[in-house]
């Protein structure tokens, strides 16, 4: 049977020369949905044989996506990309999807927004055009190549000190309190910390994260007595994205920081583990950076006592006595 039903979802199933193709209708959907995945599946199989890509919507790619990427990456930020995007790709075809970019790009320069907003939002385009043709066999085209992101992108390079982080956790409501402070004792992504469960990421006094992150690799972020103590206590699913952000937005402005991010709290995690140690080789392990390079992009400004050291080894120049008018 190609349609049937586990732990309330709903796959469709086919094989096809060997191969097994199965996927997941989503939550919500019912069995008639799963037929008409099924058809749908089938009717893409036989314009492959014919060498034809299938005639998409951008909104069956952005679905799809959403639907495939690992369940550890599947985060708030994404999906508010996702919604930003939406009303440009509404009834539109998956081929146009380099003119949407461009809608996208300029209705976000008319309305203000930073280039870090729009080129985020670029790059989702992208990524979706890419594999389109490079996964589903959705384009006959790479149209990804042709989705530029706009020169001029700012890195945010905001970090606390211990004093303002200790401010922050106090005028944090006591519901949230919790993972504010494991966000800045830790790095742990906002994602990472909504999934985050002692009975299965506890091991010992280390936070072990499996594969499921967001650069898909697993990563170990030891912990210290305060962290311990509070991972214990931690209660998987007491607080959601929305409680947090609601109670983060009161923290920060009752500690006059309306300027802080939640993502700051990851920087910030990361600007004391490189000035207390020295080693941004440790700063990119606990934070999980696939290469040195996003690390030191981040943070190398901070390693600059060899400068310091290295400018005080200039010498005095004399100048000699003052001329006087001719």
């Amino acid at each position: 049977m190609s349609v049937r039903e586990k732990n309330d979802l709903y796959y469709v199933r086919i094989q096809v020369g060997g191969k097994r193709i199965e996927r997941a209708v989503g939550r919500d959907a019912t069995k008639e949905d799963a037929k008409a995945l099924e058809a749908t599946i089938r009717r893409e199989i036989l314009d492959g044989k014919l060498g034809k890509a299938p005639k998409k919507s951008l909104d069956d790619a952005l679905l799809r996506w959403l639907m495939e990427v690992p369940p550890g990456q599947v985060d708030p930020s994404l999906k508010s990309k996702i919604r930003a995007v939406r009303k440009y790709t509404q009834g539109r075809s998956l081929a146009e999807i380099v003119d949407v970019a461009g809608e996208v790009q300029a209705a976000g320069l008319a309305e203000g927004l930073s280039v870090a907003t729009i080129n985020r939002r670029l790059a989702l385009l992208r990524r979706v055009a890419n594999l389109a043709h490079d996964v589903w066999g959705w384009l006959d085209r790479p149209l990804g190549k042709k989705i530029k992101t706009l020169p001029g992108e700012v890195p945010r390079y905001v970090q606390i000190d211990q004093e303002q982080a200790q401010q922050l956790i106090a005028d944090c409501p006591i519901r949230s309190r919790d993972a504010v402070l494991l966000a800045a004792l830790t790095g742990l992504r906002e994602g990472e910390l909504l999934r985050f469960n002692p009975a299965l990421h506890l091991k010992a006094d280390r936070i072990v994260l499996d594969a499921k992150t967001k650069t898909r690799r697993p990563r170990v972020v030891p912990l210290t007595k305060q962290a311990l103590a509070l991972v214990k206590r931690w209660r998987t699913g007491a607080v959601t994205y929305a409680v947090l952000r609601s109670d983060f937005e009161a923290a920060r402005k009752a500690a006059g920081m309306p300027w802080l991010q939640f993502r700051d709290l990851r920087r910030t995690f990361g600007s004391w583990i490189v000035q207390q140690t020295g080693r941004l080789k440790a700063a990119q392990d606990l934070l999980g950076h696939t290469t040195p390079t996003v690390t030191s992009r981040h943070y190398v400004h901070l390693l600059d006592d060899h400068l310091v050291a290295a400018v005080e080894t200039l010498p005095a120049i004399k100048t000699g006595k003052k001329r006087g008018k001719r």
